[in-house]
Order: C-alpha cells, then structure tokens, then sequence
C-alpha cells in the first residue's frame, strides 16, 4: 500500500491513499520548491537567493497558516538548488495553532512530512506543542527515524496512550516521507515510510484531542512519550537537516 502526491491544481492536493475517503480539504502546505513561498529575511524578497536567510515559509493552502521565525532563533536557508529548507543548530519556525490545523478537530486527517536527515543524533523534525494534552512528532534518536502519536490520559483513565514507532535508518543526505493518518470512525491510526503503510493500530477511543503550534526543526519543549523506548531529545534540540514539503489535509 502506498500513499503519494502529485502535482496540484490551484489549492488542491490529489492523494493516493491506503484508506478511505478520499483526500478532503488541504488546511497547510509548506513546499520548499516554490520559491514563492519563501520570504527573505533580509528586505523581504521572495524568493531569497540560494544560501539566503528564509524569515517566513508561505503556506500554499490558501489558509494562512505560513511558518514564521522563532524569537531569537537563528533562520534556515534557501539550498543552492532551490528544493528545500537548509536548517543549522538552534534555527526553527513555527506555524500558530489554529482549529483548521488542530489534530483534535477534524474527524480523520493526514500529516506528512518530507525531509532529508542531517548529522545530529537526536532531534525533532516536526512536532506539535500538544503540552500535557496530545500531539504528534516526527524525530530521529539514535540513527533512526521515529513515528510519535500520544494522547494524554484524561483523570482516572489508564496511562497516556503512546503510539512510537521506528520508521528506520535515518540516512543522511537520503529523502525521506513520513505520513501519519488516524480516522474516527475507523478507529485506526497508519503510519507510512517513504508511501509503503508500516504500521496499522486500531486505537478505540482514544483519538488526539488537543494540539498546539507546529514546531519545526527546532524543540521547544522536553520530549514527551515514553523516553525508556527511544532516547529523549530535550528542549533546544536542533534539526540539521533539510525540510522539502509539510503538508496535511482532512481526511
């Protein structure tokens, strides 16, 4: 089973998926090879020159949810080929949360992330703030690439639910796919690597329920999960790599 992109028409994304419905509405697109969508830091070009500081990556959905500058953080760079974002120790972005984005709003949703590894051992790629409540994460430990979905636990109820898992060798300098997908009325959650399904969990109830800003690149929280299974980037660890495409649409 495979799930893959192709080329969209004006705002709308066409996917091929291991589940049904078919793909609803795109709520965000970052696609680092529209030069478009990046914004310079230095007198507001677009698209900055290859090796430029980006200060804003523009979402493609129509929506507004554009990844902006962490205060104080150190900016990525346009690659010399122009298809991704280049991040170095301590840079990041973040797109604010909204209800449209929230992994607790909509009833099935898929979030995929397309990135080429870096050097550091241990960081976050893309996360969610979910705080004590719920997220999801795509990071690397020890070489290898993991797949995150948590809930947290409401009072009373057995211990948060923890969804890790490795999705392989994270080969530097080699593109990657990661996509997570969850559906309500199946009560499922998939995982894919690089468009092949790896793994399929039926989850009952305990569906995300809350999420907050999309971190990218750079954690600006502890690690939240079970750090007995996977070692534990901290607040402050950097993704070294390059990001090509974030997306995620309802269904």
């Amino acid at each position: 089973m495979r799930i893959g992109l192709v080329q969209p028409t004006g705002q709308q994304l066409a996917a091929r998926r291991a589940f049904p419905p078919a793909a609803g509405p795109l709520t965000l697109w970052l696609r680092a090879s529209n030069a478009a969508s990046l914004v310079a830091a230095e007198g507001g070009l677009v698209p900055p020159p290859p090796g430029g500081a980006v200060a804003q990556w523009r979402d493609g959905s129509g929506l507004g949810h554009h990844a902006s500058a962490l205060v104080d953080a150190p900016l990525p760079v346009r690659s010399a080929d122009g298809a991704g974002l280049m991040f170095a120790a301590g840079s990041g972005l973040a797109v604010a949360n909204t209800p449209d984005i929230n992994i607790g709003t909509p009833t099935a949703l898929t979030h995929l992330v397309r990135f080429v590894p870096g050097s550091a051992t241990d960081t976050r790629v893309v996360y969610e703030e979910g705080g004590s409540g719920t997220g999801l994460s795509v990071l690397t430990s020890g070489g290898r690439i993991w797949s995150l979905m948590w809930s947290a636990a409401p009072a009373g109820s057995p211990p948060n639910f923890v969804d890790l898992v490795d999705q392989g060798p994270a080969t530097a300098s080699r593109p990657t796919s990661v996509a997570m997908a969850w559906s309500q009325a199946e009560a499922t959650r998939r995982l894919f690597l690089d468009g092949v399904l790896t793994h399929s969990r039926a989850v009952g109830s305990r569906w995300p329920s809350h999420s907050g800003n999309i971190r990218i690149a750079l954690a600006g929280d502890s690690f939240y999960g079970s750090p007995a299974v996977v070692p534990a980037p901290a607040a402050g660890a950097s993704f070294d790599g390059v990001l090509l495409e974030i997306v995620r649409w309802q269904a």
